[in-house]
C-alpha cells in the first residue's frame, strides 16, 4: 500500500512568521523604481518558512504537446525560464527580480519569485500571479512568460508599471497539488481581519463521510463510480446541489487534514502580499488592477472573469470589490465570445478567503480592480462538474490514504492533472492569446470601474 500522509507534530505547526522588514524593505526598492529611482536589490533572505512535509507520493510524468512551448514542463524549468527572463530585463536596467524562499520540511528549494518592471512616471499598476494553486500554475506561468517577453513594452508604455509574482504556492505547483504544503486551501486563506478561521461550513459536517473517506483509493474506475453515486444521493436526497458545492468548496476551517481545509489562521502567502502590495498601491494614484490567473472550473475553451462577492458597505467597510454589473460591462466591450463575465455572488455557492476579496482591502479607499481569472477545462455540465469534484476527492484521499498500488495512485494523478493541465495543444495556444486579449483592452483603455462609494 502506498502512503502519502503528511507527517505533523505538534511542534512542527508551530509557525516561523515572516520576516516583514525585509518584505517592507524591499517594497521600498520597488516604491523607488516607479519613481525612476532604481537601486539594486539587497541580498535575498531567507523571508517565508512552512512546517510541513513535502509529499511522498510517486508524481507521474506530466504529458508534453508539441507547439506548447511558452508551458513549462514542471515548477524547476518554470522558476528558471522566469528568473532567466527576467536576468536580462534586470541586466538592461528594466526590471527588479527578487526571491522569497518558502521552506517546507523536506525540501529547502521552494521559492516565491517577483519581477518588477516600471518606468518613472506611470500612475498605473498591474499585477499578475501565479500558481495560487500550485497545479494551476502551468497556464499561469506561460501568461506571464508570454506578457514579459512579448507584450511588457506596450504595457509600460501605456503607463502601467507591472508585478509579476510566480508559483505563490510553490510546492502545491512542484508537487502537483492545489493545496500548500499543510494541506491549506490558500484561495480559503486569505483575511483581513482573521474572522473566517472561525466561520463554520454545515453542509461540510454532512459530506464528511465522502469528503475524508478513509480508506486507501483501490480502483479509479470502481471509486470514482462509488464517489459519483454518493455524490448523487446527497444532491438528489433532499441537501441539494447549492449546498453540495457549499459543502465541498465553499472552504472549511475544522479539520486540517481534510478536504478544502482553509487553514487556522494566515498562512505566510497572506502576509507576504500584504506586505509586498500595500506600499505598490499606495505608489500608484491611477488604475491599479490584480489578475490571479487560475484553470479548471468553467465552460471549456473559455476564460472566464470572476468578480469578488458584492459586498454591501456596512459588511465591507473597507475595500470595496469591483461589481459583477462593471465587470459583464467591460467584457461585452471587448468583444471576445470565448472571454465571459463571471459573478461570485450569482454562483451556487459562496467562498471565503479569497484573495481577490481581500487585495482591495490593501487600498484605503479601495480603488483596486481585484479578478480572478479561469480557464476551463472539462466544462460546466453536470457530468463534467461531477468527474471534477470526484477527481479532486479521489486525489486528496490518495495524498492522505494511499493507494492500493502505485500504479492506482498514479492514475490518480494523471486524472488530477488533466483537469488543470489538460495535454490539450489548442487549449495551450489559447490561453496566452485570450489572456492578453483581456489584459490588452484593460490597458489600452479606461474601463469604466466605479468602486460604489
Amino acid at each position: 500500500m502506498i502512503r502519502g500522509r503528511l507527517r505533523r507534530t505538534a511542534a512542527e505547526r508551530r509557525r516561523f512568521r515572516p520576516g516583514l522588514a525585509g518584505l517592507l524593505g524591499f517594497a521600498a526598492v520597488l516604491a523607488g523604481c516607479a519613481a525612476g529611482v532604481p537601486d539594486p536589490p539587497p541580498p535575498d533572505k531567507g523571508l517565508l518558512a512552512g512546517d510541513c512535509a513535502a509529499s511522498t507520493l510517486p508524481e507521474p510524468v506530466r504529458p508534453a504537446v508539441a507547439g506548447d512551448e511558452s508551458f513549462p514542463a514542471n515548477y524547476e524549468e518554470s522558476r528558471a525560464r522566469f528568473r532567466a527572463d527576467c536576468g536580462m530585463l534586470e541586466a538592461k536596467g528594466e526590471a527588479v527580480c527578487r526571491q522569497y524562499p518558502l521552506a517546507v520540511k523536506g525540501d529547502p528549494d521552494l521559492t516565491i519569485d517577483t519581477a518588477y518592471a516600471a518606468r518613472a512616471g506611470n500612475r498605473n499598476l498591474l499585477v499578475l500571479q501565479s500558481g495560487l494553486h500550485g497545479v494551476e500554475a502551468f497556464a499561469g506561468a506561460a501568461v506571464q512568460r508570454r506578457i514579459m517577453a512579448d507584450r511588457l513594452e506596450t504595457i509600460l508604455d501605456r503607463g502601467f508599471d507591472v508585478l509579476f509574482i510566480h508559483a505563490v504556492n510553490p510546492y502545491g505547483f512542484k508537487y502537483l497539488r492545489r493545496v500548500d504544503a499543510c494541506n491549506i486551501d490558500l484561495n480559503r486563506n486569505f483575511s483581513a481581519d482573521g474572522s473566517i478561521y472561525t466561520m463554520p461550513n454545515p453542509p461540510y459536517e454532512r459530506l464528511r463521510s465522502l469528503t475524508e473517506d478513509p480508506d486507501p483509493v483501490k480502483s479509479v474506475t470502481l471509486d470514482s463510480l462509488d464517489a459519483n453515486i454518493r455524490t448523487l444521493a446527497f444532491v438528489l436526497g433532499g441537501m441539494g446541489s447549492t449546498a453540495f458545492s457549499q459543502g465541498t468548496h465553499g472552504g472549511q476551517y475544522v479539520n486540517p487534514p481534510g478536504f478544502e481545509f482553509g487553514g487556522k489562521r494566515a498562512e505566510p502567502q497572506s502576509d507576504f502580499l500584504r506586505s509586498l502590495l500595500t506600499p505598490l498601491i499606495a505608489a500608484h494614484a491611477g488604475r491599479i488592477y490584480f489578475l490571479d490567473l487560475h484553470t479548471g472550473l468553467g465552460p471549456a475553451g473559455k476564460l472566464s472573469v470572476f468578480s469578488g462577492r458584492d459586498w454591501k458597505e456596512d459588511k465591507n467597510p473597507g475595500g470595496k470589490p469591483l461589481s459583477y454589473y462593471e465587470l459583464a460591462r467591460f467584457v461585452d466591450t471587448v468583444k471576445e465570445p470565448t472571454i465571459i463575465a463571471t459573478s461570485a455572488r450569482g454562483s451556487a455557492f459562496e467562498t471565503f478567503g479569497d484573495v481577490i476579496d481581500f487585495v482591495p482591502r490593501l487600498a484605503p479607499d479601495g480603488a483596486v480592480v481585484a479578478m480572478t481569472l479561469e480557464w476551463g477545462t472539462l466544462g460546466d455540465s453536470v457530468t463534467a462538474k461531477l468527474v471534477s469534484n470526484t477527481r479532486m476527492m479521489l486525489e486528496h484521499r490518495a495524498h492522505f490514504h494511499g493507494c492500493r498500488t502505485d500504479e492506482v495512485c498514479q492514475e490518480v494523478k494523471r486524472n488530477f492533472i488533466d483537469l488543470f493541465d489538460p495535454a490539450d495543444a489548442r487549449f495551450r495556444r489559447q490561453v496566452p492569446i485570450q489572456a492578453w486579449t483581456l489584459i490588452d483592452a484593460l490597458t489600452r483603455t479606461t474601463p469604466d470601474f466605479r468602486i460604489p462609494q
